[in-house]
């Protein structure tokens, strides 16, 4: 993993190299909740999308009116979820996703995600079309389609994921 400073928190975000499609990365993706129903193809697929991240507490993940690509599923630790500097949410719950409506609606992002402590998240880069051979070339209606039927039915309508109620 590598330190990667991006101007918010304290010492910057720490990121992985994108990760490699194998079977013990397939079986860590399958216990994150919204995973476990997709087929291993698509789990294999996903990997070489994505990285793990660490963010340190009060760093921003996502920031309102950006237009990134990242999708994240929470590993560990905490969000606050703010539109216009008001708290919307808290998500702490292992597996929930967020940042998946801009991969949907291609609009900007409609809240900032910031971590709250020491925060691991698994990001997907839908953009990320040079990690997939010729052979892929439905990528992103791949993710698209993925998105909307494993995780929407899964969140709230702020495009970020619903955080859990007690």
């Amino acid at each position: 993993m590598r330190r990667r400073t991006t101007g918010h928190g304290k010492g910057g975000m720490i990121e992985s190299k994108y990760l490699k499609d194998n079977i013990e990365n397939i079986q860590k993706l399958m216990a994150i909740p919204a995973l476990r129903n997709f087929e291993t193809k698509s789990l294999g697929k996903l990997l070489k999308l994505s990285k793990i991240r660490e963010y340190e507490d009060g760093e921003t993940i996502i920031r309102e009116g950006a237009q990134d690509t990242w999708l994240y599923f929470l590993l560990s630790g905490k969000i606050r979820i703010s539109k216009e500097n008001l708290e919307i949410g808290i998500i702490d719950k292992k597996g929930e996703i967020f940042g998946e409506m801009r991969i949907v609606d291609t609009l900007h992002r409609s809240a900032t995600v910031a971590a709250v402590g020491k925060t691991v998240c698994l990001a997907v880069d839908s953009a990320a079309k040079h990690r997939f051979s010729a052979q892929t070339p439905r990528r992103k209606n791949w993710i698209s389609s993925s998105c909307s039927t494993a995780f929407l039915p899964n969140t709230c309508a702020s495009g970020y994921g619903r955080p859990t109620m007690s």
